[in-house]
C-alpha cells in the first residue's frame, strides 16, 4: 500500500513538539496523537476530511482535546471506545 505524508498544524504550540504514534479511530474520520510538551502529554485530535488522500489540499488542523496531563507510565494513554470516543488514563491532579 502507498504511503502519504500530510502535514497537521498544531496551534498554539511554538518549536517541534514531541508528537506520538496516530492512533485512528475505527472509522477513519479521526485521527487522535499525544503531543509531549512543557506541561506534560496531552491528548491531540483531529477530524480528517474524506477524500484527505494524496493530492488533497484541505488543511488538517488538530485541537487539544483535554487540559489534563495524561499518564503513559504503563503504555499508551488512550484507547479508542467507539468511533467517537476515547478511554484515557490521566495524572491526579494532586500528585506529589
Amino acid at each position: 500500500a502507498a504511503t502519504t505524508t500530510r502535514a497537521i498544524t498544531l496551534p498554539g504550540l511554538a518549536g517541534e513538539p514531541r508528537v506520538g504514534p496516530p492512533l485512528w479511530s475505527p472509522d477513519g474520520r479521526t485521527l487522535a496523537f499525544t503531543v509531549t510538551g512543557p506541561t506534560g502529554l496531552t491528548l491531540w485530535a483531529a477530524s480528517v476530511p474524506q477524500g484527505s488522500g494524496a493530492g488533497a489540499t484541505t488543511p488538517i488542523v488538530a485541537r487539544r482535546v483535554a487540559t489534563v496531563p495524561l499518564n503513559a507510565a504503563a503504555g499508551p494513554p488512550c484507547a479508542w471506545a467507539g468511533n467517537a470516543r476515547l478511554a484515557c488514563l490521566v495524572l491526579p491532579a494532586n500528585r506529589g
